[in-house]
């Protein structure tokens, strides 16, 4: 017995495989879209991640969006963050300039052995008599022993005309800045 062939009409495989053709012109533009739709979301994402970085540069003081939890994740535990006092009517200003604050005198003689220099930026809580109550680094130089004698030098040198509020008495404040370590000549 010989094998029985399913006969196709010629008119209708054309068809199909004009079918077949259409389909896969459209998965790839499917394919097409769907990679466009991938880009753009990450585009957003981008962009929204730049603004957020943006504004916190020029408002430090913004919150910090956390991450979503998992749904079984658990509780989170809080990282310490420094308490931040409200915005008063008037902000803290220094009593004199910042670059006074600093001399070659304050540099770690390990970092001059090693010839380490960077840029620490800080957060300063001010209390209401001017003086710096807390210290806290925000962005490392990249050598922990420059960014804790950043503190520890503002903490000791730093005054300020302190903040005040709406009928004018004196109020915490935050102050933020950069201290530039380079090497004395």
């Amino acid at each position: 017995m010989g094998e029985k062939r399913d006969s196709v009409n010629p008119i209708a495989q054309q068809s199909m495989m004009a079918h077949a053709g259409d389909h896969g012109i459209e998965a790839r533009m499917d394919g097409r879209r769907v990679r466009e739709a991938i880009i753009a979301c990450g585009v957003a994402g981008l962009l929204a991640f730049t603004v957020s970085l943006w504004q916190r540069q020029f408002d430090p003081d913004l919150p910090v969006a956390m991450p979503a939890q998992e749904a079984n994740a658990g509780p989170a535990t809080p990282e310490p963050r420094l308490s931040l006092p409200p915005k008063p009517a008037t902000r803290t200003t220094p009593a004199e300039s910042p670059g006074n604050w600093l001399s070659d005198n304050d540099y770690p003689a390990e970092v001059m052995r090693n010839e380490w220099s960077g840029t620490t930026g800080f957060q300063l809580v001010i209390d209401t008599d001017g003086k710096v109550e807390r210290c806290a680094v925000t962005e490392s130089s990249g050598h922990k022993i420059l960014d804790e004698a950043t503190c520890t030098v503002l903490t000791r040198n730093a005054r300020f005309e302190p903040a005040r509020d709406a009928d004018g008495v004196p109020v915490r404040d935050t102050y933020n800045g950069r201290v530039t370590w380079r090497l004395p000549d």
